[in-house]
């Protein structure tokens, strides 16, 4: 028997989860920057007329002034002289150089106008049309960059750029993706419209987008960034796995957050499907090593043959109609949504489709996939698999979920009897302990009805010594709990025997 542990003290409180975070996940997934280049701004004087050229007008400057904003910021330009200038190159050359942290200035002979460009790039780039100065000569008429000259100020635009790169994103069934994560096509975004399908009515969930271009941090980084804002049961990866190390990384990540927030989390991570360079036998023996000699409950991996099973599978455990004690497994819940939409099944190199030979070796592998039965119309789903220990108690993902609810729940329970001293060693506080403490269990037992359908309950009634109350010391108690699941047929072997007997006997 695994023994999950709920530790409670006064110190470690920092952050409470709510007491409904079942069927909320967290997608976490990388967008590359879109929008083009960041560029300048840019202020574009008049034209100079021939008159306007004249060199002798600017090499009677020795004291020049104007005002120029940039960046928000008042330049006050003063003490400019001109006197030794031959061009107007060379003139632009001088004007820069007071300007020389914040712009440059250029004489563009071909349009013969002056041209002040910002140094940085970005929404942040901004100028003004000239001003004159508050004292001395006048050079934003002379140089025509006012607004009377006909001068023009581009500011600078923020070129490419990852929405919401960094921030915790609420999304429901009333969400418009294209506002929220672009325009474009993504695998985040195919993910959350696949799971917000299989999840049907009353689905929610957050998201945190990485920035793709410019990649800093891990995904359990984000993860842990997020718990800021958010509590959930789980965490999806949408960007596809690489190498063994992200599956460690992932149990880590779970540590830490049980360590630090005592949260309760599941990490979903995406497989990459096979390539166009690989037959069916290599992808196997490429993605199942990745799994090869890890052990942890807290972790399932998801293959993208078709392409959304991550969202298709997540959407389907956060679907309503059921329980959260029910195996993804179940046919009456339906078949998946959205799981193939071409039609075709996931070919390999030499255009073999996918068959349910290779589904099960993935599932026996440890992984988590979909499954079809032939005669029956429809995809569906194979199992819920976690990596536990072959023969551990949480292979399968319903069990941890209804596992993970209670150590929320007695958590909260237990938080409320700090230093509270009607809990004590006496048999009438532990026999009326132990039943506040079954209460979770109790309640979770209930048969509940939904869509017409009735539910056994996500556990079994608590029986006499499911809970246990061992006291350490005066002031350190530990509660035992048994939790129990029921039955769940996913192998049925019906056996079909003739009899050929007389029934009717001779007359």
């Amino acid at each position: 028997m695994t023994w999950p542990t709920v530790d409670v003290n006064q110190l470690n409180q920092l952050q409470g989860e709510t007491n409904e975070i079942e069927r909320v996940m967290l997608f976490v997934g990388s967008l590359k920057a879109t929008g083009g280049t960041a560029t300048a701004a840019v202020l574009s004087g008049g034209v100079l007329a021939t008159g306007d050229k004249t060199i002798t007008k600017f090499t009677a400057v020795t004291d020049g002034a104007f005002k120029l904003t940039i960046n928000g910021t008042l330049k006050n330009v003063s003490g400019l002289d001109l006197s030794a200038v031959t061009t107007l190159a060379e003139v632009a050359t001088a004007v820069s150089a007071k300007l020389s942290t914040l712009a440059t200035v250029t004489w563009n002979d071909s349009d013969s106008r002056f041209v002040v460009t910002t140094l940085n790039t970005g929404a942040a780039a901004t100028l003004t049309v000239a001003t004159a100065g508050s004292s001395g000569t006048d050079l934003s008429v002379l140089l025509k960059l006012t607004a009377a000259a006909g001068a023009v100020v581009v500011p600078g635009h923020a070129g490419a750029s990852v929405p919401n790169a960094g921030k915790v994103l609420p999304v429901n069934t009333q969400t418009d993706f294209d506002v929220l994560l672009g325009a474009g096509n993504s695998v985040l975004k195919t993910d959350l419209q696949a799971a917000m399908r299989n999840a049907g009515q009353n689905w929610f969930a957050y998201v945190w987008v990485m920035d793709g271009s410019s990649p800093s941090g891990t995904f359990a980084d984000a993860v842990k960034a997020a718990q800021a804002v958010c509590s959930v049961e789980g965490v999806v990866l949408c960007d596809e796995i690489a190498a063994k190390d992200d599956i460690t990384l992932a149990g880590t990540l779970i540590a830490d957050v049980l360590a630090k927030y005592q949260r309760w989390i599941h990490v979903y991570l995406s497989v990459q499907g096979v390539q166009k360079t690989e037959a069916w036998a290599d992808y196997l023996a490429r993605v199942t090593a990745y799994q090869d000699g890890i052990a942890d409950a807290g972790v399932t991996l998801i293959p993208r043959l078709f392409g959304a099973e991550p969202g298709v599978y997540v959407g389907r455990l956060c679907n309503r109609a059921v329980t959260i004690a029910d195996s993804p497994a179940r046919v009456k819940t339906g078949p998946v949504v959205g799981l193939n939409s071409t039609g075709n099944k996931p070919v390999d190199k030499d255009g073999n489709e996918l068959g349910l030979d290779t589904l099960q070796a993935l599932s026996k592998a440890r992984f988590s996939v979909p499954m079809w039965y032939p005669d029956y119309d429809g995809y569906y789903w194979s199992d819920g698999i976690t990596l536990d220990a072959e023969g551990g108690d949480y292979q399968a993902i319903e069990n941890k979920r209804v596992v993970d609810k209670v150590c929320r729940r007695v958590r909260l329970l237990a938080i409320a009897k700090i230093a509270d001293r009607s809990l004590n060693s006496t048999p009438t506080s532990m026999a009326s302990h132990q039943q506040y403490f079954a209460g979770p269990m109790r309640e979770m037992s209930r048969t509940m009805r939904i869509q017409g359908v009735t539910f056994p309950g996500e556990v079994m009634p608590p029986q006499d010594g499911d809970v246990q109350i061992l006291w350490r010391s005066k002031t350190q108690v530990e509660i035992y709990i048994i939790v129990r699941t029921y039955e769940c047929p996913k192998g049925i072997k019906a056996s079909v025997m003739l009899d050929l007997s007389l029934q009717g006997g001779n007359a």
